[in-house]
């Protein structure tokens, strides 16, 4: 309960231009979440890892009502601004090898996001929202570092200079890096089976 009213007076505050935030003590998560289901017009992402955390049922007044209490994933979060229209785009480092980022690109593929990845290691991890709003941080998007290790994030918003900077470095990695081909996972049941 405190926890939700903690989320709720989130949402209401004013958002201050420059946010600094440390993991695990501080809502990043949910920070993240808010400024992505804030999106109007486009979400990009380039990150080292993103583990996919997914609520169930995607059902998207489910998910409002579940925003509303602080308990949306990133990738519900993803699928919300999809919906309302926002063009989303991601770029994962080895988005297609690996054991965990073929998994996380193809959930995002199933929800309608193109994800490029690039030929060199890419250690980014940053969000541009609404070519405004800039999201950065030592720490990947994952269970781990929003809840056990010890990460630094700060988000600016409505600094155009800021998310220009970070909009120039994401479009070069969209051009030096290639998208990844739709991704067809095993089917689990089949495995089991055989």
């Amino acid at each position: 309960m405190v926890y939700a009213a903690c989320v709720i007076a989130l949402l209401l505050a004013d958002d201050p231009p420059r946010q600094v935030l440390f993991s695990p003590e501080d809502p990043v998560e949910s920070v993240i979440v808010r400024e992505i289901m804030g999106a109007k017009k486009s979400v990009d992402l380039a990150l080292y890892s993103l583990s996919v955390m997914q609520k169930q049922p995607r059902d998207l007044e489910e998910e409002k009502e579940r925003y509303k209490a602080g308990d949306v994933s990133i990738l519900d979060a993803l699928h919300y601004a999809i919906e309302q229209g926002v063009h989303v785009r991601v770029v994962l480092d080895a988005a297609d090898k690996g054991e965990w980022n073929p998994k996380t690109t193809a959930a995002l593929q199933g929800i309608g996001i193109t994800v490029w990845t690039t030929g060199a290691t890419m250690h980014q991890k940053f969000a541009i929202i609404d070519g405004k709003t800039v999201i950065n941080g030592s720490g990947n998007w994952s269970t781990g570092a929003f809840s056990r290790y010890t990460d630094d994030w700060i988000v600016f918003r409505g600094q155009k200079e800021v998310a220009d900077a970070f909009q120039d470095e994401f479009d070069l990695l969209l051009e030096e890096g290639k998208k990844v081909k739709r991704i067809k996972l095993p089917d689990k049941e089949k495995e089991d089976e055989e």
